[in-house]
């Protein structure tokens, strides 16, 4: 596995991109995160809204049960690096969507300077292709 990627990387920014250019920051623009990938070849990342309330009281509302899924995503698996490609892959074995649990999640990657750029492929949200970019700085 790439050394460089190896460590654990803070949340610069998370945007998806339509084919026109128009962005959208599905966590806010001030979205924190971490993500961790080991030299054992675990990846773990996790984001969320800088900006989620919290619950009212002990017995949450629906509404405040989807406002807090809604702003928060988190997996965890296996993953494979090809340095000669520059693809990232990420066997799902558990997430917060359970959709994703047992999927391989593909990401492109690159260094620019001292981030980590993660990008994937073309995907449709609401009807729409976009296609999302994470940029990391590290942490160590």
């Amino acid at each position: 596995m790439k050394r460089e990627i190896i460590g654990t990387w803070r949340l610069v920014e998370f945007e998806l991109r339509d084919p026109s250019g128009n962005v959208i920051h599905p966590f806010g623009k001030d979205g924190i995160g971490l993500c961790m990938i080991d030299k054992c070849g675990y990846l773990s990342g996790q984001l969320m809204r800088s900006d989620r309330p919290q619950f009212v009281s002990e017995s949450p509302t629906p509404e405040e049960i989807q406002a807090a899924y809604s702003g928060y995503l988190a997996y965890y698996g296996r993953v494979e690096v090809n340095e000669e490609e520059g693809m990232l892959v990420t066997h799902v074995e558990g997430c917060l969507n359970p959709d994703w649990v047992g999927t391989d999640q593909l990401r492109y990657f690159e260094f620019s300077g001292d981030h980590l750029v993660l990008r994937t492929p073309p995907m449709q949200v609401g009807g729409v292709e976009f296609t999302g970019t994470f940029t990391w700085a590290k942490v160590t």
